[in-house]
């Protein structure tokens, strides 16, 4: 059970300084007043006696309930995590096949130029062939 004394702060709105400890040490009849609040403008976690008087107009609420409150946030947050990873994974996958289909289709478009080429080669070699022979016979 946590007590006033054993209350973990967050930032400088948590911390106490000299005159409040005074003042709440007073006010408290046993220094181990239990911890049972937490105060949201604050962001830390308090006791009753504190909640009406350092905390009077701060919105406070059950340290239980808002545990409860966070298990549930953390529990949508992680479904929700689980959910987009899945559809990240998916989504992975599906472009790694389209990357693949794309490349396959490159290289067969490469070698149909390739081809396309070497014949296109042929037939200029061909064609100069016969104008040189062309040219041979008119020497002649």
């Amino acid at each position: 059970m946590q007590t006033r004394e054993g209350s973990a702060s967050s930032g400088s709105a948590g911390k106490r300084n000299d005159a409040t400890e005074i003042t709440h040490q007073l006010l408290f009849r046993s220094p181990k007043e239990e911890v049972k609040l937490y105060c949201f403008q604050c962001k830390t976690n308090i006791c009753f006696i504190c909640s009406n008087v350092e905390h009077k107009n701060h919105e406070c609420t059950e340290i239980d309930k808002v545990f409860k409150e966070l298990i549930n946030q953390v529990a949508t947050y992680k479904y929700e995590i689980q959910y987009r990873a899945k559809y990240f994974v998916t989504e992975s996958n599906n472009f790694t096949k389209q990357k693949t289909k794309l490349i396959e289709s490159v290289n067969n478009t490469e070698k149909l130029i390739r081809a396309k080429g070497e014949e296109v080669k042929r037939l200029v070699d061909k064609r100069v062939g016969e104008l040189l022979s062309e040219l041979e016979s008119a020497k002649a």
